[in-house]
């Protein structure tokens, strides 16, 4: 059973998931002193993005 079939077809979902991704990318790059967050290097921020994906694959068995 694959609970991610479809997950891309709603777009008020995406639209949500985009918002966050472009939030939690404002936060981190230009809100560090409000939030005590550091800003990440480019090398960072794809180590990020691959974790994620990786994580996200539903046949990982991570």
């Amino acid at each position: 059973m694959n609970v991610f079939k479809g997950v891309t077809k709603n777009r008020l979902f995406m639209g949500i998931v985009g918002f966050t991704v472009v939030l939690q990318v404002i936060i981190v790059m230009f809100l560090g002193k409000f939030t005590s967050t550091v800003r990440l290097s480019w090398q960072l921020w794809l180590v990020s993005i691959a974790i994620a994906f990786i994580r996200s694959n539903p046949s990982s068995n991570l």
